[in-house]
């Protein structure tokens, strides 16, 4: 049942930072490495070649108005705002999701989901908060990476191809920047992080 999972994640992650969790501090930090630095390469790529393609795109309309200077604004408020949140939420997906969800295949085929039931050990606990916790924790950097990557990718287009100055275009870019939509996205980050450990780490 996946509401009775959700609902004992839920308590797993309060017992968790309660300390009366069971579960190995090492597994969490490997989990936490898998999830935080080692995800920083491909989420670098992919973030800046979005926001390369968003200011291209762009870049060929705003130039037939002789707007090609709001490209900048257009690409800092598309990242912030949701691009950034989407496309680390997509990579984590294939990336982290696939590999929780292996590793606890991989577990109940060789029945070790069994033995630690029988040991009285939670799974919520043991396997399941440390991963939620960890994806939770880490994805919203990603997203502010992300968010930085984008707009530097969009520099490409706004600086080389439409010939701006790189001053007056990171100028524009921080005068774009807002407080709430960097929220929003965090936010969304949020949610896609849960999202995706809970479909990860489900245990039937």
């Amino acid at each position: 049942n996946v509401r009775d999972f959700i609902k004992s994640s839920f308590e797993a992650v309060i017992n968790f930072f309660g300390g009366t969790a069971i579960f190995r501090q090492k597994d969490f930090w490997f989990v936490f490495e898998e999830c935080s630095y080692k995800a920083v390469g491909i989420i670098s790529l992919v973030s800046f070649l979005v926001g390369l393609i968003i200011a291209f795109v762009g870049a060929i309309q705003l130039k037939s108005f002789g707007a090609g200077i709001y490209v900048s604004s257009m690409v800092t408020i598309g990242m912030t705002r949701i691009m950034a949140a989407i496309m680390v939420g997509i990579v984590m997906a294939g990336r982290t999701g696939s590999s929780f969800a292996a590793t606890i295949g991989t577990m109940q085929v060789n029945e070790e989901i069994d033995a630690l039931k029988t040991l009285g050990i939670k799974v919520s606990e043991y396997l399941v908060a440390p991963r939620i916790i960890s994806l939770v924790i880490t994805i919203p950097f990603l997203t502010l990476l992300a968010d930085l990557l984008g707009i530097l990718g969009g520099a490409i287009v706004g600086v080389i191809f439409l010939g701006n100055s790189p001053m007056i275009y990171f100028e524009y870019s921080i005068k774009a920047l807002s407080l709430s939509n960097i929220l929003i996205g965090l936010f969304h980050s949020l949610v896609y992080g849960f999202i995706i450990s809970i479909c990860g780490t489900h245990v039937s």
